[in-house]
Order: structure tokens, then sequence, then C-alpha cells
């Protein structure tokens, strides 16, 4: 919110929305990858539309998408070391807390 009780405008971009789909196909939610919302609008993660999310700058974007390659470059390096554990292979790392 605006100084002035409005709401401030924030573009979503067409790779923020591919982004947030590969985020919560990988199991992982949005917000942890650094997008935001208008006050007291809560995501259902399974049912994301355009619009109700964002980049509130550049530099937040640009940070989400370097916190995705590196959670995939993580992710790939599956299995971990012996006795770590064992199970399915993770789709994303599970590292990004952006908030």
């Amino acid at each position: 919110m605006t100084p002035y009780g409005q709401a401030e405008m924030h573009s979503c971009l067409l790779k923020d929305v591919a982004l947030a789909y590969l985020i919560v196909h990988g199991g992982e939610t949005i917000q942890s990858y650094g997008f935001e919302t208008p006050p007291g609008v809560v995501i259902n993660q399974s049912q994301l539309g355009f619009g109700q999310y964002a980049f509130t700058s550049e530099d937040k974007r640009t940070a989400s998408l370097q916190c995705l390659q590196t959670s995939l470059i993580i992710s790939q390096a599956w299995p971990p070391a012996i006795g770590v554990g064992v199970g399915m292979r993770p789709l994303l790392s599970g590292i990004c807390s952006m908030n």
C-alpha cells in the first residue's frame, strides 16, 4: 500500500507465471522464491491465477531465478552421499527461502 492507502501496482511477466508453475510443480511455494501477493490474498498453490502474485522489483525477480537455478543444480546432484538419506529424487532442492 502507498502512504495514501492505494494499492501498489507491479507487473507480472509471462516468465514470472512460468517460474511460478515450475516452482509449484517442483513441490515448493512461490513465496519461498520471493513472490509477493496483495495484502489479504491467500494463494491456492494448486490453482495459480495470473495477477495474484508478482515481484516488487527486478532485483527480486533476478534473485528468484538465480535461486531456482541453484536449486536445480543441487537437485541434479542426487543421490546424496552414502548414509545421508534414501528416497525419491526431489524436483527442486528446497534451499530457497527469500522471505
